[in-house]
């Protein structure tokens, strides 16, 4: 996932900063996407459901 990118910045002679920008950038994205997945997938005892096959009614935002 991080290869192409990279990839495609060094072709085009970016600079350091700009392969840095792209680099954290993606790894941010990265974070925020497995983040939110991970709360709204994640059923009672912490196994995988999705949202539409959670046991007994089961919503991760009745917590909060």
């Amino acid at each position: 996932m991080v290869a192409l990118p990279v990839f495609v910045l060094a072709m085009r002679k970016a600079t350091t900063r700009e392969l840095m920008l792209a680099l954290f950038t993606i790894m941010l994205v990265s974070a925020i996407i497995y983040t939110l997945s991970g709360f709204f997938l994640r059923g009672p005892g912490f196994k995988m459901y999705l949202p539409w096959q959670m046991p007994n009614g089961y919503n991760p935002l009745d917590g909060l």
